[in-house]
This record gives C-alpha cells, structure tokens and sequence, in this order.
C-alpha cells in the first residue's frame, strides 16, 4: 500500500485551520528533512502547512496546530470539527484526522 501527498485540499484547508478561533499558528507536521523540504516547495507556493495524504483510497488530514486564550482542548476540537464539515463538504467523508498542538501561548 502506497501512501501519496494531496496537495490542493491542503492548501484551502490552511486558510480554514488559521480562521478556527483559538488557533495561533499553523505548523509544519513532518520530520526535519520533511520541514526542510517543505520549506523550499512552500517558497515556491507549492505546499501548504495541513498534510492531507492518501492511502488506499482514504484520505488522512495531520495538522499542527498553536493555540492560546481559549482551551488547548476546545481550540483542538474546533480544529477537527472545522476538518470534519470541510472534508464532508467536499465530498471525503471518512477522513481521519490527526491534530497536534505544538505551542500554548498563555
């Protein structure tokens, strides 16, 4: 079973992450090398910061979320719910999704 990156749902969903109230910044969500990458394509426009990858025909969003003001808990909540009904809306349904919080700013 091979695993690819999708990178146009990804893109949206970062404007959609980042307007989720609570949420502070949006981080990359891979190793160092990934980052590192990740960097360049995103200079050239071409990657965005929500990974949505594709693995046997299911789609899994992984996003890495700040927080502060609000409850780290219900900011994390609000993030995946704003996933769920993104997702459903455009037609993935059955999505997993994994969200982290990274940073709490108190």
């Amino acid at each position: 079973m091979t695993t690819r990156t999708v990178d146009d749902p990804a893109q949206e969903l970062d404007t959609v992450i980042r307007n989720t109230p609570g949420v502070t910044a949006l981080y990359r969500s891979s190793g160092l090398l990934g980052q590192v990458i990740a960097e360049g394509r995103r200079a050239l426009a071409v990657e965005a910061y929500a990974r949505v990858t594709e693995s046997g025909g299911k789609l899994a969003v992984t996003v890495t979320i700040g927080t502060g003001g609000d409850s780290a808990v219900d900011t994390c909540r609000a993030v995946h719910d704003t996933i769920t009904t993104w997702m459903h809306k455009h037609g993935h349904p059955n999505t997993a999704i994994t969200v982290t919080i990274a940073h709490v700013t108190a």
